[in-house]
């Protein structure tokens, strides 16, 4: 699973590719006690001008999928504003 972060303006706009790290937390378990989701919060610290913490929350369904996102401190980067950015 991957999170592609950029870092706002002033600060050059670069961006992130990070792989979250530590096990999701289980938001909530089904009547067999399995769980029915996850939450996974994650600080990144960029590089390439950009050292500012950007503070991502995702939020899994039981298969480990993404189903919500969000972010504080920056912005979620398509994979081309990632390439246009890193080059």
């Amino acid at each position: 699973m991957f999170s592609k972060v950029s870092c706002p303006p002033p600060g050059g706009a670069r961006s992130g590719d990070r792989r979250p790290t530590g096990e999701p937390s289980a938001i909530g378990y089904d009547d067999r006690g399995q769980p029915t989701g996850y939450r996974l919060r994650k600080t990144l610290i960029g590089s390439r001008q950009c050292y500012q913490p950007v503070e991502v929350t995702l939020t899994l369904d039981a298969g480990r999928r993404i189903v919500e996102r969000e972010i504080q401190g920056g912005q979620f980067a398509t994979a081309e504003e990632y390439e246009a950015q890193t080059k």
